[in-house]
């Protein structure tokens, strides 16, 4: 693997950092953008690869925001038209990304719990609190503390309310109470006093992360190593892919004829006697209504003959009889019929 361009688009901010081959960091970027919608993420990082200088193998882009992610990763598919390097593009959320981060960078073994801050020390909007088990990298839980946090309460880390109230927010994950530390990436991580304010309130050790504002995007950058990059079509196969659609089209139609067909054949079943082959068994279904002792009844006989051996299954079928019944003091008026069906053997066919 050659150089690696990881990228994190959180809170109107993209940060990138290129990697070698030996996981290095080469070079570092940050973008600040007016307003995080698709159109203006997706041209700023458009602007941003095309000035790597380095030829890069993989693209990690990892989006605190799962719409914009869902936004992007319909948007970074090579297709005719498009830069070549979409083809190398892994598009995610933060979640894999803070485990890449709280795995290489952890002090502590057991389940570490990730915090990305933003530049005024609370959590990020978006998905920013994250829990990682450490021996494996498997994320145990996660959450948008934004979403779910309620306007009026404080939430800087650097306060001692808004530390509290972070707190919980991490000690309400599933499986907190297995937490042995905590680490903080992003631009509020930075901020003097941060992590002793939080030890206090968390009763954890405290840890800043190594590159705070560049960690998501370098994180970003080992998962694209991991993960396959977008299903793609690329440009000198575009009409061949057309193609295959085309006969897969041509194919579903033609299924559906056949099963017309196999409809159209049981119909007559149900309506007399047919007889066919089947690959090789002879197959004969009879169908007659029996009215010689009233009430009416339908008896449908089946033959299946395969060489010298015949199965007949018969079934009969009485006619509908209505029951009323009384339940709780309310009649109930219902329909019921009961069918029988019978399989023997029959005689071995004589030559």
């Amino acid at each position: 693997m050659g150089h690696v361009l990881g990228i994190a688009v959180v809170d109107r901010q993209i940060a990138s950092v290129v990697h070698d081959a030996d996981g290095a960091l080469l070079a570092s970027n940050l973008v600040e953008l007016d307003v995080e919608s698709p159109s203006a993420v997706e041209a700023a990082i458009n602007d941003l690869v095309e000035s790597v200088p380095y030829e890069v193998e993989s693209i990690g882009l990892a989006c605190a925001d799962p719409h914009l992610m869902e936004t992007l990763s319909q948007r970074f598919v090579l297709s005719p038209g498009r830069p070549g390097w979409y083809d190398l593009v892994t598009v995610t959320d933060v979640a894999p990304a803070l485990a890449q981060v709280a795995v290489a960078e952890s002090h502590r073994a057991g389940t570490v719990a990730i915090v990305n801050l933003d530049e005024n020390s609370a959590p990020a909007p978006g998905l920013s609190i994250v829990t990682v088990d450490t021996a494996t990298g498997a994320i145990t839980a996660q959450s948008d503390f934004d979403a779910a946090h309620k306007a009026d309460q404080p939430s800087a880390v650097i306060d001692p309310v808004g530390a509290n109230t972070v707190a919980d927010a991490v000690a309400s994950l599933p499986g907190a109470e297995a937490v042995t530390s905590v680490i903080f990436t992003g631009p509020g991580a930075a901020l003097p006093g941060v992590a002793p304010a939080f030890e206090y309130a968390m009763q954890r050790p405290v840890q800043i992360a190594s590159q705070p504002l560049y960690s998501i995007a370098s994180g970003a950058a080992v998962v694209s190593t991991q993960l396959p990059a977008q299903t793609s079509t690329a440009p000198d196969d575009y009409e061949r892919a057309n193609r295959r659609r085309w006969v897969m089209i041509i194919a579903a139609v033609a299924g559906a004829f056949f099963v017309a067909a196999i409809a159209g054949i049981a119909v007559l079943f149900g309506t007399g006697t047919a007889q066919r082959v089947v690959e090789g068994p002879t197959l004969s279904v009879t169908t007659e209504t029996v009215t010689d002792t009233p009430p009416a009844r339908t008896v449908t006989t089946t033959e299946v003959q395969q060489g010298d051996t015949t199965v007949r299954t018969r079934t009969v079928t009485p006619p509908r009889t209505t029951v009323t019944r009384t339940v709780q003091g309310e009649a109930e008026t219902v329909t019921e019929t009961e069918t029988v069906t019978e399989t023997a053997p029959a005689a071995p066919s004589v030559p």
